[in-house]
């Protein structure tokens, strides 16, 4: 038997989601389905995948699909999201086949305890998804509209990897969860089920934690794009395969050795930076004050310690500021694995460059870790429209990357060149380094350092060299007595494809 329903649940999502107009007048308006408004669900909708039930402070997990293609599903889309109640069953996509859609359901146990949270993880920036949350009684959780990113789309936060819906004080009954993804080509994704239960105790200061997002998506093509800092990544796709550096990054530089890299905050409170001295950096590190993850009131009452840190300053090629010191690269020669010496004899590694790349202008993208629920609403002490010009954040168990593309977001190898101009074969390790001026207030000051190590194949013939990742890790080298090693981001992308997916040896 159906349980009693109670009034609709206020929701949360992310507000950078909704940047369109359209989606600016969803977080204006009242927002919910009258509760006397219930909608019958289609029969010929797919049957859902069941995630379990959840009880306080559990979560529940589930793999979904590798999509190799599904295009043009957009309007339709679109039309659902503007849909009014009664029409949304004629406009679903997953009835109407428009794009890819599939259903997952949770259940909530009665009583109805904590928040309900529910999530998509996206293998790639870029691609066009959406994520839908019904209640049992089949309203839609955030009408009108629902959260979604698309970057061919006036709406949407094209550079997020995840969606995060939020229903605090979830009535109990059955949830159903849509995963569409009306524009996306090779894209894998998982979806996850949070019920919270209690929330802990804040400690009393609420500083970030910066650890890197680790070396990935090596190569030697340069983006086509003519200019790589604003445009999107469908936008920039690799150029000419014998160019490794943009010409914006010559001629300083004609040999590149490009990859994709970047931060993640796993500590008690957000970065938080304010550049109100012209290009003086100043961190804001909130109080405690009895409203966890959320942060305008301490803006308003003055509740946090703010000191200075650093600079920043505006890029015209990225269209906004950075701070200046957050992230440096350095690349080594390194031995074989079989070759390796102990770490304490000093000479494992080998210096050949360090990166140009410095600044950065962070932006909550995507989860620092997906098998916890430790994350605060993506931009909640952020003001959106800022872009940051005066303000930069990164939330509490939030990353941000910087893909391949982006202009200085490599190291040069022109000392480790074959007559041919391709990288020498053999084995590398490329270093990142968080804070490498120690400029930031932090609740740990030694997990900064992480690294790749690498192995450069020769291709067949020239410019055809690949890059295999042997190992990722927390620490300096594959030879730090203190690393821990991490598994590549998106591996679990990769066994979506291909059940039999193993990592490339070295």
């Amino acid at each position: 038997m159906r349980p009693r329903q109670a009034a609709p649940a206020r929701i949360s999502a992310p507000g950078s989601l909704f940047l369109g107009l359209a989606c600016l007048l969803c977080l204006l308006s009242s927002g919910l389905t009258p509760a006397n408004a219930s909608i019958a669900v289609p029969d010929a909708l797919p049957q859902p995948v069941h995630m379990g039930e959840l009880t306080p402070g559990s979560s529940a997990y589930a793999d979904g699909d590798y999509v190799v293609s599904s295009r043009a599903g957009l309007p339709g889309v679109l039309a659902y999201y503007f849909a009014s109640p009664d029409a949304q069953a004629a406009a679903d996509p997953c009835l109407t086949k428009s794009g890819y859609c599939k259903l997952y359901d949770v259940d909530v146990p009665q009583p109805a305890a904590g928040t309900l949270r529910v999530a998509v993880d996206s293998s790639m920036r870029g691609e066009c998804f959406a994520l839908e949350l019904r209640d049992p009684a089949g309203r839609r959780a955030t009408d009108p509209g629902f959260p979604y990113v698309c970057p061919d789309s006036p709406f949407g936060f094209f550079q997020a990897f995840n969606i995060d819906i939020k229903v605090p004080g979830a009535q109990p009954g059955r949830w159903q969860i849509r995963v569409m993804g009306p524009d996306v080509e090779n894209w894998g994704y998982r979806v996850r089920a949070v019920l919270e239960g209690a929330t802990a105790q804040e400690p009393d200061l609420l500083a970030p934690n910066l650890v890197p997002w680790l070396p990935s998506e090596f190569g030697f093509i340069a983006p086509a794009s003519p200019q790589p800092g604003t445009a999107l990544d469908r936008r920039n796709p690799p150029g000419a395969p014998n160019v490794s550096c943009h010409p914006d990054e010559e001629p300083e530089s004609s040999m590149c050795l490009r990859f994709s890299a970047g931060v993640y905050n796993v500590g008690d409170g957000p970065l938080n930076l304010r550049f109100n001295d012209q290009d003086v950096a100043h961190q804001r590190v909130y109080m405690a004050d009895g409203t966890p993850g959320k942060y305008d009131d301490n803006d308003r009452e003055q509740n946090y310690l703010e000191v200075e840190a650093g600079t920043g300053t505006f890029h015209a090629s990225h269209g906004h500021r950075h701070f200046d010191d957050m992230v440096s690269y350095q690349l080594f020669s390194a031995p074989s694995p079989e070759a390796a010496p102990p770490y304490h004899q000093g000479n494992a590694l080998i210096p050949v460059s360090a990166g140009k790349k410095e600044g950065y202008c962070t932006f909550s993208q995507g989860f620092a870790e997906w098998f916890s629920a430790e994350q605060d609403d993506q931009f909640a002490s952020f003001p959106w429209v800022d872009n940051c010009n005066t303000t930069m954040t990164l939330e509490r168990g939030w990353g941000d990357i910087y893909r391949w593309q982006r202009p200085d977001q490599f190291l040069p190898y022109d000392t480790v060149a074959d007559m041919d101009g391709t990288m020498k074969a053999g084995f590398y390790v490329v270093r990142i380094i968080i804070d490498p001026e120690d400029l930031l207030l932090e609740t740990r000051e030694n997990d900064n350092t992480g690294y790749a190590y690498i192995r450069v194949v020769d291709g067949p013939v020239p410019y055809t060299d690949r890059v295999v990742v042997c190992e990722q890790g927390l620490g300096k080298s594959p030879w730090d007595p203190s690393k821990r090693i991490v598994e590549e981001r998106f591996a679990w992308a990769e066994l979506l494809r291909d059940s039999s997916y193993r990592p490339a040896a070295c």
